[in-house]
Parts: C-alpha cells; sequence; structure tokens
C-alpha cells in the first residue's frame, strides 16, 4: 500500500514493484491530481469530497467518507484541511501507530520525505504523529 502520489513515485516505481505487488495508492488530498496517474499499477482511493478535483487526472477505484478501516493495520480518518476531502491514515505496525496527514509523506528521487510541524512520541500509547507543513525531518 502506498500513501500519496507524488512525482518522485514515477522514479522509484520499479523499486517498488521489486518489493512486491501494491495493494493500492490512498490519495490524502485532490492536490494529488496535479502529479497525473500514477507510475504504479494499483487501484487508487480518496475520499469523496475531492474526487471531482482529481477529475480524469487520476482513475479512482474507490471512495471514502468517514472513518473507516482497511485490512487490520489502517484506518481512514476524514479530518479538516487544506481540501475539502483531507484524510489522514493511521497505520499501526503492531508496535507503534503512525499517523500520516495531507502533505506530510512523499517519495523524492527515490527517498522518502517526511514534512512536519510537529512530531510526537508518546510512550504511554505507542503513538508517533506526524502533523503536516513545516519542517523538513
Amino acid at each position: 500500500m502506498i500513501v500519496y502520489n507524488a512525482p518522485g513515485l514515477e522514479s522509484s516505481a520499479d523499486e517498488i514493484r521489486d518489493r512486491g505487488e501494491v495493494s493500492r495508492l490512498l490519495i490524502n488530498h485532490g492536490h494529488e491530481g496535479m502529479f497525473g496517474p500514477p507510475a504504479i499499477d494499483a487501484p487508487d482511493f480518496v475520499n469523496e469530497r475531492d474526487r471531482a478535483e482529481l477529475g480524469a487526472a487520476i482513475p479512482v477505484a474507490g471512495t471514502f467518507s468517514r472513518r473507516e478501516r482497511i485490512g487490520a493495520d489502517i484506518e481512514v480518518i476524514p479530518i479538516a484541511g487544506h481540501t475539502p476531502g483531507s484524510t489522514a491514515y493511521l497505520w499501526d505496525n503492531g508496535v507503534h501507530r503512525f499517523l500520516f496527514t495531507g502533505d506530510s509523506v512523499w517519495l523524492d528521487h527515490g527517498e522518502l520525505t517526511i514534512v512536519a510541524s510537529r512530531t510526537t512520541v508518546n510512550c504511554a500509547t505507542d503513538t508517533i504523529t506526524i502533523a503536516s507543513h513545516g519542517l523538513l525531518v
């Protein structure tokens, strides 16, 4: 599973495919349509409130409109953001939980880039929160 459609995705597509099949690409917000269709053959999912903004740029396989789970380890969380359908994804890897918000994570020339205004590690809940718009970490 990939969170976010970004220009670096195309340059990393072969390396990503070498790691195995991608089950889906989760769109954080409608501005990701400006990058065109992803170079990875995977179904794309977006909040229904941002589907129109994607237009024909990204073929959408499915939408969501409320908080829900994808499998056992990903939770879809619609949030207030700079588009009507901004969405966070909470990933629980069994040890820690990671919250990805729009404009917070992408691939840039094969490297994972995280933009955060605040990074919090809460030992009591094993939650790491990465909030959007701010410093490169």
